[in-house]
């Protein structure tokens, strides 16, 4: 019976166990799958909102760099007549400027690197010689059509520009860089929107994981998220979704328009996490539960089940076990030495039972020391009060 009791109670824990296993995966998987397809959805509506409000200056400036008007001011450029050159090519680069409300509008040549700008002629550049001109050279020999560069201001943040660049060629010889810019302080806002309408983090880096847009100062050319950005090879034509710790998430995606990748973090809902943990506690509460009735049937079982089945003669009143004439009877005066019947036979009697009878319940000692026996002895044998503390095995 009480092997039964035991296989069942086994069964049942096992079943649930497995049960609750399979359930948590559903759940998991379900959940997981669905935050997913909303996270990627999300970021999708991010990106083409980001990506479109910077590609107008992308644009903008390489239709600079084929408009005719320009790519003849700058083959008739007069190294003597520097006024008249100005005159002829600032008000073209105002009026970009107004139209789309930039921070500037600017040309470079590469015959006089004179540096045209809207309000000014600024300044003569020394690619080979100043170290703030060097990227003019070296844009020239890369052959890039264009490329955006972020100038944080290290004076003033809120003067940080990004700009966008775009060659300027005539028949395959390169003559000078169309730019146009805007204040990152344009963005900034945009991205602190999102990110608080959305509670996410949204960031624009280069392939080396530097961040370029941010929605505070303080990370823009300084923090970097190489870990996150995968090379562009790996990353160009998708997008990637990765787990980022038990509640995180990461989206990337390389934008080839821009040379840039869109970096979008955050944390799923705390309600979802916490419905995860909620699954896990009662998950426990139930196992613990089962072991405890496990615990308390065997326990109760013990307590319970009816020692021995005999006459009144045969029956210890206070144990409940066989007495000495159930013995005589079933084995004969000289059972003892009767092994036909039994393999092996034990006496025990309890140690100091007269002091412990004195000082405390002598038939609570007895009951315990019997219950105590029969757990040990399962129902490979039988225990018999042979009289007083004195008990046969």
């Amino acid at each position: 019976m009480k092997k039964s009791v035991t296989v069942i109670a086994a069964i049942i824990l096992v079943v649930m166990t497995v049960s609750l296993m399979l359930t948590h995966y559903l759940v998991t998987v379900t959940s997981t799958k669905k935050q997913q397809e909303y996270t990627m959805l999300l970021a999708m509506q991010l990106h083409d909102s980001l990506v479109t409000k910077l590609m107008e200056p992308v644009l903008v400036a390489r239709v600079m760099a084929s408009d005719e008007f320009l790519l003849t001011a700058l083959r008739e450029e007069a190294v003597d007549h520097l006024e008249q050159d100005v005159a002829r090519i600032q008000p073209y680069l105002l009026r970009i400027k107004q139209s789309f409300d930039y921070t500037s509008a600017c040309v470079i040549s590469n015959r006089t690197h004179r540096y045209y700008r809207d309000d000014e002629m600024h300044k003569i550049i020394h690619p080979t010689t100043d170290a703030h001109d060097t990227w003019f050279s070296k844009y020239a020999a890369s052959n890039q059509q264009f490329n955006l560069a972020v100038y944080r201001h290290a004076k003033d943040e809120s003067l940080s520009s990004i700009f966008v660049n775009a060659r300027i060629e005539d028949n395959g010889e390169f003559l000078g860089v169309a730019s146009t810019g805007l204040y990152v302080k344009e963005i900034m806002p945009l991205l602190a929107d999102y990110e608080a309408t959305y509670n996410v983090k949204i960031n624009m880096v280069d392939d080396t994981g530097l961040v370029l847009l941010d929605s505070n100062y303080a990370d823009i050319s300084k923090s970097s998220l190489a870990y996150l950005v995968l090379s562009r090879d790996q990353n160009a034509n998708g997008w990637r979704y990765m787990r980022n710790g038990a509640r995180g998430f990461v989206v990337t995606k390389y934008v080839d328009a821009l040379d840039w990748y869109f970096v979008l973090r955050g944390e799923y809902a705390t309600a979802s996490f916490v419905m995860q943990q909620l699954f896990y506690l009662i998950a426990l509460l139930l196992l613990a539960l089962a072991l405890y009735v496990l615990f308390f049937a065997r326990k109760r079982f013990h307590a319970t089940r009816k020692v021995f089945n005999g006459t009144a003669s045969h029956t210890d009143v206070l144990t409940g076990l066989p007495n000495r004439n159930f013995f005589k009877d079933m084995y004969g005066e000289h059972g003892v030495f009767n092994t036909t019947r039994y393999r092996c036979l034990a006496v025990f009697d309890i140690d100091f039972f007269k002091e412990a009878n004195d000082s405390m319940n002598g038939d609570e000692a007895l009951v315990s020391v019997v219950a105590h026996a029969l757990r040990l002895l399962d129902n490979h044998g039988m225990v018999l009060r042979w009289g007083g503390d004195e008990f046969l095995i």
